[in-house]
């Protein structure tokens, strides 16, 4: 299993479905954060401009995905696979969490950029949102996480970092 997924991986790492999916959002996100700052007459806040490109991330993938697993059947690879699996489960399961593994890459990667570029030309309004390094710290100091969650709930923002504290909180 693990030799499956190291291959898988690998060949993500070369396939070209990866890096143009990649590379596309990363495009589409730069042409979101361009209209938002230019088209606009009033301060745009960043915690709506994060998210904004990831209104194409669900198309992306599944394209991404569609063709990296695609081509395991157009270039036969598919076949050494089930050959050198035990069980047709493991392909399976090799093939998803890979598939996973690069569909968070681009998620990541897309949000990363956007909050990195974007905090420079939009408004941060501390009142209305949260921060990502609230997010980091959320998980590392436990002061942080009570005022934070009292902060949370006071704006009433961030509906799913909001659901996230209360599983959180519940399961503690």
């Amino acid at each position: 299993m693990i030799r499956l997924l190291s291959a898988s991986l690998y060949r993500l790492k070369k396939s070209a479905a990866f890096w143009s999916c990649l590379i596309g959002m990363l495009v589409i996100a730069s042409v979101f954060m361009v209209m938002q700052a230019t088209s606009m007459e009033y301060t745009v806040p960043l915690s709506r401009v994060i998210f904004l490109p990831l209104s194409f991330y669900g198309v992306a993938a599944a394209a991404m995905v569609s063709v990296f697993t695609g081509r395991d059947f157009a270039d036969g690879f598919i076949r050494n696979k089930l050959i050198f699996s035990k069980s047709r489960s493991q392909v399976v399961l090799s093939q998803l969490v890979t598939s996973c593994i690069a569909c968070g890459l681009v998620y990541s990667v897309t949000v990363l950029y956007t909050f990195g570029t974007a905090r420079f030309f939009f408004e941060n309004n501390r009142k209305s949102g949260i921060s990502m390094s609230d997010c980091i710290l959320f998980f590392s100091d436990s002061d942080k996480k009570r005022s934070l969650i009292k902060s949370v709930q006071k704006t009433k923002n961030c509906f799913f970092f909001q659901l996230h504290i209360l599983c959180h909180t519940l399961s503690n």
